[in-house]
């Protein structure tokens, strides 16, 4: 497993913040019978988690350098 930083833990918590509502919303679709809607809904809320964990981005070059700093300064 891989040990997560603190920018990684706070991107992390972020994330978690718009996609736990959204995938309970789905799972509550899905239980009222609305399959299409409530699978679409778990899905983007698992989506959103797997994109943020698996995919690079433009955005993870500043968080990548000041990772790199604090794990200099703070040994």
């Amino acid at each position: 497993m891989v040990r997560l930083g603190a920018l990684d833990l706070v991107a992390i918590a972020a994330t978690l913040a718009f996609a736990v509502p959204i995938g309970l919303f789905g799972v509550q679709l899905l239980h009222d019978g609305r399959l299409l809607v409530g699978l679409t809904g778990v899905a983007v809320g698992v989506g959103l988690v797997a994109i943020e964990q698996y995919v690079w981005t433009p955005g993870d070059v500043p968080q990548n350098a000041l990772s790199a700093l604090l794990r200099r300064l703070l040994p």
